[in-house]
């Protein structure tokens, strides 16, 4: 069930970068950069909730547990 749970995560991880990527190389997001200085916080956000749910994912893929 771990293992389940880890992939399930991992491609949430990848989904919320995929997202992130194309907030970041939208028209608004330019348009913002341009005017702004700085990116939209949507594209910040999934790449860091990308990053979180794909190491948490990860994690439980790779951990073997506690052996009794």
């Amino acid at each position: 069930m771990q293992k389940i749970i880890g992939i399930i995560c991992v491609l949430i991880g990848v989904w919320f970068l995929w997202c992130g990527y194309n907030v970041d190389h939208s028209v608004g997001s330019a348009f913002s950069k341009t005017f702004t200085g700085s990116p939209l916080g949507g594209a910040t956000h999934n790449y860091v909730a990308g990053i979180l749910v794909g190491g948490l994912g990860a994690f439980l893929l790779f951990w073997k547990g506690k052996k009794i």
